[in-house]
């Protein structure tokens, strides 16, 4: 049983447990990196495919809002892999430090994640509203 170096007032039993939690949850966290990392592959391949057959409606502003959702997806997903990270090193170390990075990276993962789901709520919201509004003019 390792100590910690975290707090007096928590029971080494409960500091174990978040350390075995850690452990098991580390997998998913790399398998969500991995699958973000490669959706966004994907759509890169697309939005490029795109670009050198000149086809379809893909206007400038439409391949900058796929490149910036692409750079979020990398983004979420590199915060994904340094949670993992800092979540083994420590359930290996039991140093506070690591479990505060952990933390950390999770907190910016969910409120990123957060953010976009609020845009993505206004924008339809918003879309909505305009083509009720065409709609109703004829």
């Amino acid at each position: 049983m390792q100590t910690d170096q975290v707090s007096s007032t928590i029971s080494i039993q409960t500091l174990d447990e978040i350390r075995k939690v850690l452990r098991k949850t580390r997998g998913w966290l790399v398998f969500l990196a991995v699958v973000s990392f490669g959706s966004t592959l994907l759509s890169l391949v697309s939005i490029l495919i795109s670009v050198i057959r000149g086809s379809g409606s893909s206007g400038v502003l439409d391949i900058l809002v796929k490149l910036l959702f692409a750079g979020f997806n990398i983004a979420l997903a590199v915060f994904l892999l340094q949670a993992s990270q800092s979540g083994k090193k420590y359930a290996e170390s039991g140093k506070a430090e690591e479990l505060t990075a952990y933390h950390d990276r999770i907190k910016i993962y969910f409120t990123i994640t957060g953010l976009l789901v609020l845009i993505g709520f206004v924008v339809a919201v918003l879309m909505a509203l305009i083509g009720s509004g065409a709609g109703l003019r004829g």
